[in-house]
C-alpha cells in the first residue's frame, strides 16, 4: 500500500512537471492553484470529455479544457487541474468526486553520507 502511494504521488509529480500548459486569463490567476481529483470510476470511467463537463460545473470566467492538466488513466482514476480555492471546495461536492487535494511540492532534505570515514572505520 505504501509504496502504491509512492508511486500516486511520484507519477502526479512527473506529470505536472512535464505538463507545460498556460492558463487562461483571468483577474484571479495568482490564486489557481494545481489541485489533484479524485473521482468514483463507475461514474467517469476514465473519460478525459467527463472531466471537462464536471469542471464546467465550478469553474467560471476561463475554459474546463485550458483548466484540465491532466487525465490520469492507469495509477488512479482522475485528473490534475487548475483551480481556485473556493472551485476546489465546490468541486468537492459533485457528485462522484472523492478527495481534492492541492499539489505539494515534497523535498528530501538529506545530509550528505561521509563513505571514507566508513572504510576508515573498518580498517580500524
Amino acid at each position: 500500500m505504501g509504496s502504491r502511494v509512492i508511486l500516486v504521488f511520484f507519477t502526479f509529480y512527473i506529470c505536472v512537471v512535464s505538463s507545460i500548459r498556460t492558463l487562461a486569463p483571468s483577474s484571479d490567476n495568482s490564486q489557481i492553484r494545481l489541485y489533484l481529483v479524485s473521482v468514483d470510476y463507475a461514474l467517469y470511467h476514465n473519460d478525459c470529455k467527463k472531466y471537462e463537463q464536471l469542471l464546467e460545473k465550478v469553474i467560471h470566467g476561463r475554459y474546463p479544457k485550458n483548466s484540465l492538466v491532466y487525465c490520469y488513466k492507469h495509477v488512479t482514476y482522475g485528473f490534475a487541474a487548475a483551480l481556485t480555492e473556493k472551485e476546489a471546495e465546490k468541486m468537492k461536492g459533485e457528485e462522484g468526486v472523492r478527495s481534492v487535494i492541492k499539489d505539494m511540492i515534497y523535498t528530501f532534505d538529506v545530509a550528505p553520507y561521509d563513505y571514507d570515514a566508513d572504510i576508515d572505520e573498518s580498517r580500524n
